[in-house]
């Protein structure tokens, strides 16, 4: 029964709160973050113009040589095996000027381009009359004829004429090999079992091999005119008054321990 003066039952609302009661707080998801794109910053700016003058370069030592090669050359070669004694004192007169740093100007050449014409196969300057190209086997004057006599003993080599013939016999397989590459590429054949198994070059490859090929064979002959014997030195007078070489004058009171 019920009892008035009784306790009343804790309803619900009026229970404590658990002690064990875990709050949450609203879900805050986080924003979408943009990922920014870097701009791409301008490089410095990188001065490639030349300077007006070259800066001082060291010095140059320059040792005469002659370099015997060839089976007509044999009588040279056995003389110089017992006969080193002039080798030796050229290198001694070497390092003693290198040792004692005894320098002088770079002497340019006296044969410019406005007095010299360029020889067969070159091509003349075009640095503003700077540049000095001379006919073939002309000396040039000053340091640029260093060891010039020593070129005699160089055997004529050209390889002008090798790459002459690599470049027609190349000319000459390129138009089947062409023709291949289109009729496989335009389907009007089917491959043999060779192309098959080592399948031909196609037409852009072909196109890029010539190209390399060309390329290669005008750099050689670019280069052969530049070391052809007696072909000249190119000249820049800018480098007068800022090359120098040892001077290898030795005073006669001297001694290197050499008898002449």
């Amino acid at each position: 029964m019920d009892d008035p003066n009784a306790e009343p039952i804790p309803t619900l609302s009026r229970l404590p709160p658990s002690q064990n009661a875990i709050s949450f707080s609203p879900i805050n998801l986080p924003s979408p973050s943009k990922h920014q794109i870097p701009i791409a910053s301008n490089p410095p700016f990188i001065d490639s113009t030349p300077p007006e003058t070259i800066p001082s370069q060291p010095p140059l030592l320059l040792v005469p040589s002659v370099n015997y090669v060839g089976l007509r050359f044999i009588p040279h070669m056995i003389w110089g095996f017992f006969n080193e004694r002039h080798k030796t004192q050229i290198g001694c007169e070497a390092a003693y000027s290198l040792v004692m740093n005894k320098t002088r100007e770079f002497q340019g050449p006296d044969s410019i381009i406005d007095d010299v014409q360029p020889g067969e196969g070159q091509e003349s300057g075009s640095d503003e009359g700077r540049q000095s190209t001379v006919t073939q086997g002309q000396p040039q004057g000053g340091d640029l004829d260093f060891g010039l006599s020593s070129e005699v003993v160089l055997a004529p080599h050209s390889p002008v004429s090798n790459i002459a013939s690599y470049r027609k016999s190349y000319h000459k397989t390129l138009p089947e090999r062409l023709a291949t590459a289109r009729q496989l590429a335009r389907g009007e054949r089917e491959p043999t079992k060779e192309e098959e198994r080592t399948p031909p070059p196609s037409e852009v490859e072909l196109r890029a091999e010539h190209l390399n090929k060309e390329l290669r064979w005008r750099g050689e002959e670019a280069a052969w005119r530049i070391v052809e014997p007696g072909s000249g030195v190119s000249w820049d007078e800018r480098f007068r008054g800022v090359l120098k070489v040892f001077d290898n004058e030795v005073p006669d009171g001297a001694e290197l321990g050499i008898d002449n």
